[in-house]
């Protein structure tokens, strides 16, 4: 895609800049939180997690309580944490949790985008280890959709259909979700009575769950395929650790 990762002169440094957030370095160099956890107990008398230091207990209080998003049939969830850089940004997720097995997940950097992907998976194990299932690219607060616009403008110029940037409006899909899709015109000359998948690699697949949001700083593209997932996408919150030491849901 020829366009897709060309940044304008003027806002490659401060995507640059923002990218270094998403670099994960080793284990060992994020503070664990354990001396936290061993002076200030949780209320609930529960475990803290291993990188943020929230309660495990209280961290569902972070997540939108809009999703109706219910683990496989025979599994439970859990809430889980995936970090982010240096160890002040992490990820909030609810995760299935299978026959004793929770779904993990882990941030990748990249150079000009991030992969949310498996560390195991409570129904495929670690067979679908380093599986991307999201990537995220840093949102520009002056142009929320700068990296949804690129690729249309790509698209447009060198695919077969004229394609639009338009809410998804699909039950179960967050309220907010977009996806690049035919325009109505274009849509309404291909088949009506199968399902379709047009506007490339990061557009319309209505054989599949795949959607773009723009929310906490990122463009999110969500390529989940086609059978049940074992977390709950619409849970996945980015959160931030202020000077203090105080974790808050990022704007």
């Amino acid at each position: 895609m020829r366009t897709t990762f060309i940044l304008a002169a003027g806002l490659a440094a401060a995507l640059s800049a923002c990218m270094q957030k998403v670099e994960l370095l080793p284990a060992e160099d994020v503070a664990a939180p354990a001396e936290t956890a061993a002076i200030d107990p949780c209320p609930d008398d529960g475990p803290r997690f291993p990188i943020t230091g929230l309660c495990v207990g209280r961290s569902v209080a972070y997540l939108d309580p809009g999703s109706d998003w219910q683990p496989p049939e025979g599994c439970t969830w859990a809430m889980n944490e995936a970090w982010i850089g240096d160890g002040t940004e992490a990820l909030l997720y609810r995760a299935a949790v299978c026959n004793g097995v929770t779904t993990t997940l882990q941030v990748s950097g990249g150079a000009q985008s991030a992969s949310v992907e498996y560390v195991k998976s409570a129904l495929g194990g670690d067979a679908l280890e380093g599986q991307e299932m999201i990537r995220l690219f840093v949102s520009d607060p002056a142009n929320p959709q700068w990296h949804m616009k690129d690729i249309l403008a790509d698209q447009n110029e060198n695919g077969e259909v004229e394609c639009e940037i338009r809410p998804a409006g699909t039950d179960g899909w967050p309220k907010d979700a977009l996806v690049i899709a035919p325009t109505p015109e274009e849509r309404a000359a291909m088949p009506q009575d199968q399902p379709v998948a047009a506007c490339g690699d990061w557009g319309l697949d209505e054989d599949a769950t795949q959607y773009w949001e723009v929310r906490q700083g990122y463009e999110w593209f969500f390529h989940l395929g086609q059978d049940v997932t074992d977390f709950d996408p619409i849970s996945i919150t980015h959160i931030v650790k202020d000077a203090d030491g105080n974790w808050t849901v990022a704007e």
